[in-house]
């Protein structure tokens, strides 16, 4: 089943979040299972969509909020604690980060998966460079429909 687009089909939602934002790190809500509470994450992240669509239609583009959501510095987990299930909306921060700028020698030139897109997902890696703009074939896996029609292309 879809969920609402209506505002007013989640005030619950906009409860619980006014009231995370108004404590300084956060709160937890325990949820009878992980279904539940999954299913009321879902309903919490389309209350904040609904929010940030709202806040495009009032108002301006240049205003910090246009299309963005107040509710956006908030982070909700599940976390099973014992036998109980919890769902913590956090405000998300970097206050305990370690966080330091790089310099070259910092600098990772290449992931450790590399970039498999012209290889088809498997293969050597090779740089960004090559493995942009290329042309991939799809295949269906029905080898005799392939040969009879033009192969799919598309731009990555």
């Amino acid at each position: 089943m879809a969920t609402s687009t209506s505002r007013l089909a989640y005030n619950d939602c906009f409860d619980v979040l006014d009231e995370a934002l108004a404590n300084k790190k956060g709160i937890r809500v325990e949820v009878p299972d992980w279904n539940t509470g999954n299913y009321y994450r879902l309903r919490l992240h389309s209350a904040r969509a609904i929010d940030r669509k709202d806040n495009k239609e009032t108002y301006p583009d240049d205003h910090k909020l246009y299309g963005r959501s107040i509710y956006d510095q908030l982070v909700v987990r599940l976390r099973e604690e014992g036998k109980k299930w919890w769902m913590y909306i956090e405000r998300f921060s970097t206050e305990n980060l370690n966080i330091e700028p790089l310099g070259e020698e910092n600098v990772i030139e290449q992931s450790p998966n590399g970039d498999l897109r012209k290889a088809g997902g498997a293969g050597e890696s090779q740089p960004r460079s090559e493995a942009r703009e290329e042309e991939i074939t799809i295949f269906d896996g029905e080898p005799e429909k392939e040969a009879e029609a033009a192969p799919t292309r598309r731009k990555l």
